[in-house]
């Protein structure tokens, strides 16, 4: 057995300890095999579990991507985000959820979603930088997601998890959590999230109606919509369906994509950060044109308005004179489209959302707090890094700097010619 084989089991053998408890009644099945004890554990259901972690001291065990060709600048503010991330994270794993870098106070709120779309940003910044602090930060945040909002449960007579707060399970929040999981399991050969992922992958299934369209809320406002949810879902189902090659998520994907490529227009919504990166894996799985041109559309549109000149550099790439982050999530189908043009060979869309994408990635950079500004500012230590609201609001939501860090990865992959992050 060699060093790696041994951590492996080593880790397993705590993460299953911690979780069960070692209570009998949470249904421990031994098989014997190959003359040894294997101790199989079922998550018990309901919540309030603990999740051990083995800390990162370099990245010898990590299966990570080639880092050569990729933009350095942007990479830098990858990282500068990532490390903004990691020091805003409570000793109890959640987040600084709005920070006041003019005043270095810690504002009031919370949101449980965006706790699982940071820390899935978060995996998605280490991927690329390779600074374990940045693994060890959002092995931390999804630890504590899990262990405090994970609730296995019986649905529709199935076994499956959700994220549940305030006695309701958004759709959203599981396919975050889903989204977070894949990433690790992706990248570190030691993490046992395996039935986690499985158990939401389920949730997300059995959420889906038979036209397609999925079930928003669980346990409360069933009937309910949300334009977020759909996007977020579907985005998990392609990268659950990349993972783990299980024709029901592609199956999913296409009903779903088919359903609400017909229901949301082709402008910027909420649906549209989420669904465009969902739609680019649909094609690269099945070259399905129709939802690719859905793609097309929306990006279109979403780049309309954009500033491409002017008197005023630090707006350039921006949607207004006073712009905010929200110009991240603006433009992420956008970029989404960008690949999909490059991977047909259309010379008009590479050349006109190619442009929007790096407009609008050199903003984003423009607006992040550098270390010359984070001098002026109470404490630079906690607010380098940070995607503040607009250059005029320095509080910082820990989803501005999600979206940013998602999108200026988009613009570092599919600007070397990846097709995918």
């Amino acid at each position: 057995m060699n060093g790696l084989e041994k951590d492996k089991k080593d880790y397993h053998y705590l993460m299953t300890m911690e979780r069960t408890g070692l209570i009998a009644s949470l249904g421990i099945t031994v098989i014997l095999l190959m003359g040894g004890l294997l101790a199989t554990f079922l998550l018990p259901e309901g919540n309030n579990r603990s999740y051990p972690y083995l800390p990162a001291e370099d990245n010898d065990r990590f299966v990570l991507p080639e880092r050569e060709g990729l933009n350095a600048t942007i990479m830098g503010s990858i990282s500068s985000g990532g490390r903004y991330l990691v020091n805003h994270i409570k000793k109890d794993g959640s987040w600084d959820y709005l920070y006041d870098a003019g005043t270095d106070k810690v504002l009031r709120g919370y949101n449980v979603l965006r706790h699982a779309g940071t820390t899935y940003s978060l995996c998605l910044a280490f991927r690329y930088t390779g600074e374990t602090e940045l693994y060890n930060g959002s092995v931390r945040t999804l630890n504590t997601l899990l262990s405090r909002y994970l609730v296995v449960d019986r649905v529709h007579g199935q076994r499956a998890a959700y994220i549940e707060s305030g006695g309701v399970a958004k759709l959203g929040g599981a396919a975050l959590a889903a989204l977070s999981i894949v990433e690790l399991e992706g990248m570190d050969p030691l993490v046992t999230y395996e039935e986690e992922m499985d158990l939401l992958g389920t949730f997300l299934l059995l959420m889906q109606r038979p036209n397609g369209s999925l079930q928003c809320y669980y346990r409360a406002n069933e009937d309910l919509h949300s334009d977020y949810y759909p996007g977020e879902a579907l985005l998990a189902l392609s990268r659950l369906y990349d993972h783990t090659k299980d024709e029901r998520y592609l199956k999913a994907l296409g009903k779903g994509l088919a359903y609400y490529n017909d229901y949301f227009p082709d402008i910027y919504t909420a649906y549209s950060p989420w669904a465009g990166e969902a739609i680019l894996r649909y094609f690269i799985s099945t070259r399905n044109s129709t939802t690719a041109d859905k793609c097309i559309r929306m990006a279109n549109s979403c780049m309309q308005g954009q500033i491409t000149g002017g008197l005023d550099p630090k707006v350039v790439g921006a949607f207004s004179k006073d712009p905010s982050a929200s110009t991240a999530s603006r433009l992420e189908a956008v970029f989404d489209a960008y690949s999909i043009s490059n991977l047909r060979n259309d010379s008009w869309g590479v050349r006109t959302f190619g442009r929007s994408m790096d407009l609008g990635a050199n903003f984003l950079i423009g607006l992040q707090i550098d270390d010359v500004e984070a001098k002026g500012l109470p404490s630079p230590s906690k607010s380098e890094g940070g995607f503040p609201g607009s250059f005029s609001d320095l509080t910082i939501r820990i989803d501005y700097v999600q979206h940013s860090i998602v999108v200026l990865v988009k613009a570092m992959v599919y600007g070397d010619g990846r097709s995918v992050i």
